[in-house]
């Protein structure tokens, strides 16, 4: 018994750290290098940037964050960086959530045309 109370109290303190760890697999038509999938997201005041290159259009992520959240997948076709971005200019992309699980995205040509599944928030 008091093994059972010792336990619950050591575990209690670390369930709120819990942390949702997210993989995202895409297929976006067959672009190759230098093109490179971009996923930006906010973890507390601190803004994350990744980064992944493109074969035949394939590419992946894999992270962990504190609850499910929200955060957008931008297509680089120059492979230039985010910075090259013109302000208010049109761009490639496709808004999703990260949480626990697999988000597979998926299209014939562009992010913006992409259907997601895997997940419950992306499948909603």
């Amino acid at each position: 018994m008091k093994s059972t109370i010792l336990f619950i109290l050591i575990a209690c303190p670390s369930l709120p750290f819990a942390q949702q760890k997210y993989v995202i697999k895409g297929k976006a038509g067959a672009l190759n290098a230098p093109a490179k999938i971009f996923l930006v997201y906010n973890a507390g005041n601190q803004r994350i940037t990744d980064s992944s290159a493109v074969k035949n259009g394939v590419f992946e992520f894999a992270g962990q964050v504190d609850d499910i959240t929200q955060a957008i997948l931008i297509m680089d076709y120059k492979g230039t960086g985010l910075q090259s971005f013109a302000p208010n200019s049109p761009y490639d992309s496709s808004p999703l959530f990260l949480e626990q699980g697999t988000t597979t995205l998926s299209s014939t040509d562009s992010l913006v045309n992409a259907t997601l599944s895997g997940t419950k928030a992306n499948n909603d």
